[in-house]
């Protein structure tokens, strides 16, 4: 029984127990106790047949779903359980049921294929009233389950093989592997599942390739020593034993080597010039040891020849016979290619000695024989002269003519012996306007073996004697016997040594072995006397009143005195500067001796 028949059937049940008459009681209305009240029962029609029913209120319609009938809106009298419309017209229950619609299928929803993460659904109908899902058997409609309509989940879309990505020194590489476009997930070799982190390879060596070899280091650039270098990282190592050690490039720094200097040198000095890169050092003078050697190779010989100009005959024409000889055996010129150099380092004369310019100032220059390119010069003294001595003879170009004093550089050529032949007795005067008043430069030669008289060489002299020595002499004479002069006036003996022959007599008084009378104010720097021979056929004590053996003079004095020796058996010097008097005042520089 439906409720509302229920409920119909209810309301009679009712009223039979409480004992009132139902719908068709003939009672008056108006007697019922369940009547309905006059407000809601409409006005017309209220009755059938007498009937008053209780409609209550109007039972909503139900629509029919899919399956299920649905009821149109209808009454139910509460008391003898009737059915009215809407319209309050009796009906019956079928009357107001409304069929089943049945399912609208529509139209077949496709498959949705399955991928590796989501499971497809196979082809279905979906009602579209009621939302149920029907698959289709021939030409039935079959209710089914989402779940019925699952498919299962699909295979992995591998695709092809991912190439394995090789392992550097820098950066790890990646196992073959293949990886789903669907999912994204990795898959081994063997297609089984794996994680990124399962792929990655191990970092691989460095690839050191082939030794690079040492680059040496030079004066301008520093060396590297010889190593490797990862061809990918480009890291660089050395290899100890069997271990490649990393470096940085500072550790194979091989500093700048000192430069390979080479001597160059010319006639006045040197410098030093690199072979690598041309670096030049400052140019220096040479400086020679004894040996006349230059630390740079460089030799310098000092000739004993010398070179001589006399500018009586020629200005520009040097004498270099004794100096092409010592270099030049047997030679009268030097040898070809060699000039004279001066010390400037430009030419002076070619190898004949003809000179470049003339000579204008005597005295004596150290010039250089050299070749211009080798690692030997020889130095040698140059003596410019307004007249050369080379004879005996040509000692009278020195002596006065009782008129006008001499003057001028006259220089020894060359050793001079006499042969105990006498020196013609020379003029002499009173002043120093009188006599010698030149320069005789012996140039380190030797006179010998002559015989002096009254006056000596010089008769008066007034000038200067250096460079010479005078050996074995005599001196001879009725009186006034010296070797260089009666007279001397301001005169100056420099490197002068003098000896006399042992057997030399005497016979009168003012005998001075270098001046026979006086020598005023006269200078003496190196000067060697050597006065200690015996003097024959003189007896001191017969002639009281003569004045003989005196070293110097018979009487003068000192303006200078340097490094002189005088040996002397007598203690006669000079007049009254005997010898105490002379070493109080000369002391220091001078040296009186009676010891050989």
């Amino acid at each position: 029984m439906s409720s509302r028949n229920w409920k119909a059937g209810g309301l009679i049940l009712a009223m039979a127990i409480v004992g009132l008459t139902g719908c068709g009681n003939s009672q008056p209305a108006e007697a019922s106790t369940h009547s309905q009240p006059t407000s809601s029962i409409p006005s017309s029609p209220h009755s059938s047949e007498g009937e008053v029913h209780d409609y209550g209120e109007l039972i909503p319609e139900v629509e029919p779903t899919c399956t299920e009938e649905g009821m149109k809106a209808h009454y139910v009298c509460s008391i003898c359980g009737k059915f009215f419309t809407e319209e309050f017209v009796e009906t019956t229950e079928g009357e107001l049921k409304i069929p089943p619609l049945g399912h609208d299928y529509g139209e077949l929803i496709p498959e949705v294929p399955s991928t590796c993460v989501q499971a497809g659904v196979r082809a279905h109908y979906r009602c579209d009233r009621c939302g149920k899902l029907f698959a289709k058997e021939g030409d039935e409609y079959r209710e089914v389950t989402l779940e019925e309509l699952a498919l299962p989940l699909a295979e992995h879309d591998y695709g092809a093989l991912i190439p394995e990505v090789p392992s550097t020194c820098l950066t790890q590489g990646t196992a073959a592997h293949y990886e789903c476009s669907v999912c994204g997930k990795l898959f081994d070799e063997n297609k089984k599942e794996v994680t990124a982190a399962d792929l990655v390879l191990p970092f691989a060596d460095h690839d050191y390739g082939e030794l690079i070899p040492e680059v040496p280091a030079t004066c301008t650039k520093e060396g590297v020593k010889a190593h490797y270098e990862c061809s990918v990282c480009h890291k660089l190592f050395v290899k100890e034993g069997d271990e490649y050690v990393e470096k940085q490039a500072a550790d194979l720094v091989i500093p700048k080597i000192s430069h390979d200097y080479a001597y160059v040198y010319t006639l006045t000095g040197h410098h030093q010039v690199c072979s690598v890169c041309g670096e030049e050092t400052e140019e220096v003078a040479h400086s020679f040891n004894e040996e006349g050697e230059c630390e740079c190779g460089f030799r310098m010989h000092a000739l004993s020849q010398h070179a001589y100009v006399d500018l009586s005959v020629s200005a520009t024409s040097i004498d270099i016979a004794d100096i092409a000889g010592a270099t030049n055996e047997g030679a009268t010129t030097l040898k070809e290619g060699w000039s004279i150099y001066d010390a400037s380092g430009v030419i002076l004369a070619d190898n004949a000695g003809t000179a470049s310019a003339s000579f204008a100032q005597t005295g004596s220059q150290t010039y250089y024989l050299y070749d211009g390119s080798g690692d030997t010069a020889y130095s040698f003294s140059l003596y410019v002269a307004d007249h050369l001595i080379a004879k005996q003879a040509d000692f009278s170009l020195m002596q006065w003519d009782g008129k006008t004093k001499v003057t001028g550089y006259f220089v020894l050529r060359n050793d001079i012996v006499c042969d105990g032949n006498a020196i013609s007795v020379s003029k002499y005067g009173w002043n120093a306007n009188a006599g010698f008043a030149g320069t005789l430069d012996g140039a380190g030669h030797v006179i010998s073996h002559t015989v002096v008289g009254l006056g000596g060489l010089f008769g008066t002299f007034a000038g200067i004697i250096k460079n010479i020595e005078f050996r074995d002499f005599l001196i001879g004479g009725p009186w006034g016997q010296s070797l260089l002069a009666y007279n001397s006036y301001w005169a100056a003996l420099d490197h002068v040594t003098i000896s006399v022959s042992d057997n030399w007599t005497a016979t009168r008084d003012a005998y001075g072995l270098l001046f026979g009378n006086q020598a005023q104010n006269l200078t003496l720097k190196h000067v060697s006397i050597d006065f200690l021979s015996d003097v024959e056929n003189f007896d001191s004590t017969a002639h009281p009143e003569f004045h003989f053996g005196y070293a110097i003079a018979k009487s003068g004095s000192l303006k200078t005195v340097e490094s002189t020796l005088i040996k002397t058996k007598s203690s006669n010097i000079m007049g009254d500067n005997d010898k105490d008097t002379l070493l109080a005042t000369w002391g220091n520089e001078l040296t009186i001796t009676d010891q050989a």
